[in-house]
């Protein structure tokens, strides 16, 4: 029997435009590249609550929770950026 093993690493990062996701195969110097914006992810996870054409009442509150966290991630990449030297220019 023989076994053929293909190596394959993935990284994400957070750019401007979105989430990017690098994909290596093999011994690839290479990636596949995708990136996905950041409205296209919140679209599609708010839109996975529509029911009849809007956001499901059995989904409120789990809308609340995922917006909330939005805030708290802008909140902290802020703090995060000033901690690290960044000066916000008036």
């Amino acid at each position: 029997m023989v076994r053929n093993i293909i190596e394959v690493q993935a990284y994400t990062w957070i750019m401007s435009g979105g989430i990017e996701t690098s994909v290596y195969i093999g011994q690839s110097d290479e990636p596949i590249e995708i990136t996905e914006s950041y409205e296209s992810l919140i679209d599609q996870h708010l839109e996975s609550y529509i029911f009849d054409g809007k956001i499901s009442a059995l989904h409120h509150d789990e809308t609340a929770v995922f917006i909330a966290k939005m805030k708290e991630m802008y909140e902290y990449a802020e703090r995060r950026a000033k901690e690290l030297g960044w000066e916000v220019e008036a």
